[in-house]
């Protein structure tokens, strides 16, 4: 509502209650005129939509008719199944009252929103933009062991999610990235809220539908259970669709090129990997990488106190994952050992997020064998 139109509307009230001239009319006027003044005077918060918005995408939002001091306002990023705390936040450093900020997101399958805040106060609240959740991410590839595959040395494990259960969901592969004509078609699976609470001793905790308390300190504490298994069903958000190929009869020690995703639709950029070398084949030197405790960093600037936030600060630190990717020798590893303590998240699903969008562009690439440690849900430990 911009302030011409509501001037507009003001005069015609006022000429038409004015011409009545009764008690009641000049009551009602006054009644109608507050109430519009309090509305032209709401600020707005406008998020505008990226025209592509795959594995991450900057989103610029717009605010106006901010008044009074605004010297404890800030604005902030929400991932919309998630209602306990921000993904992101800036302090706004405008006084004219107008004002923008962009703020660089993770496709999370979900939707965003925008608030912007005085203090604890929440001014206004934007409309919400869309990542394309059809598209295919956190690929990862994973030798099998003989406990889970008698064909375990010939095959290869190839794993993404994405938020579709209706499309046909493949892997197209070959030996040249031209010749992509094997497909497969991929299995689908999930899991739930009661799935997770099911492992659990009662009482369980329902999934919070409010914030925290005290956002703008930047020092969230919800008790001593929100960071253990209890935390999985307190702040859980769905997860999205796991979709896994096995790739069978493969030749030995032999470099695959793939895409993943939707069969006619939606798919991945092309990448590679290499399969297994035959059991007993020690004609050349292994190369292996091993990984443990490998969680993501603490929750930093923009961060802090949000989606992110862990108590206490996460072991893990992403400038390990960004040196490992950077390394030109892991590219001579052929595989991955990862010995459990998966990215410290606790049950903070933002922090899964995280941790796959960091490790994708190694994962993709290098087969991975995974262990559980004692951080993960329901270690027992």
């Amino acid at each position: 509502i911009n302030a011409e139109y509501m001037g507009t509307v003001h005069r015609l009230i006022v000429k038409f209650l004015m011409a009545t001239c009764t008690t009641a009319s000049l009551v009602a006027l006054f009644g109608v005129l507050v109430l519009l003044s309090a509305v032209s005077a709401a600020p707005s918060i406008v998020a505008e939509q990226p025209q592509s918005f795959h594995r991450e995408a900057n989103v610029t939002v717009r605010w106006q008719g901010v008044t009074g001091d605004t010297s404890s306002d800030w604005v902030s990023a929400w991932w919309v199944p998630f209602q306990a705390t921000y993904v992101k936040y800036q302090n706004v450093t405008s006084t004219s009252g107008d004002g923008s900020a962009t703020f660089s997101l993770l496709n999370a399958r979900h939707p965003f929103y925008f608030r912007y805040y005085r203090g604890e106060q929440l001014l206004a609240q934007s409309n919400t933009v869309f990542p394309d959740g059809a598209f295919p991410l956190q690929i990862r590839t994973l030798f099998l062991t003989p406990d889970q595959d008698k064909d375990f040395s010939t095959s290869v494990r190839i794993a993404w999610t994405s938020n579709r259960t209706t499309a046909r969901t493949v892997v197209a592969y070959g030996r040249s990235p031209d010749s992509l004509d094997t497909i497969v078609a991929a299995d689908a699976s999930t899991y739930t809220y009661d799935d997770l609470a099911a492992l659990l001793s009662p009482p369980v905790p329902p999934i919070q539908n409010y914030s925290f308390a005290n956002l703008s300190s930047r020092d969230i504490r919800c008790g001593f259970d929100c960071y253990l298994d209890n935390c999985s069903v307190l702040l859980f958000v769905d997860p999205g669709v796991f979709h896994s190929v096995v790739l069978r009869n493969l030749e030995p020690a032999t470099k695959y090129y793939y895409r993943v995703g939707e069969l006619g639709g939606t798919m991945s950029h092309t990448h590679y990997f290499h399969s297994r070398r035959l059991p007993g084949d020690v004609s050349s030197p292994m190369s292996v990488l091993y990984i443990a405790d490998g969680g993501v960093g603490p929750a930093l600037g923009e961060l802090r106190g949000g989606a992110m936030h862990n108590d206490p600060p996460v072991n893990g630190a992403d400038g390990v994952w960004r040196a490992i990717i950077a390394d030109q020798a892991t590219r001579r590893d052929e595989f991955a050992l990862i010995n459990g303590d998966i990215s410290y998240a606790r049950g903070w699903p933002w922090i899964w997020e995280m941790f796959h969008m960091q490790t994708e562009p190694f994962t993709r690439h290098i087969p991975v064998v995974v262990a559980f440690g004692n951080h993960e849900f329901d270690s027992a430990l």
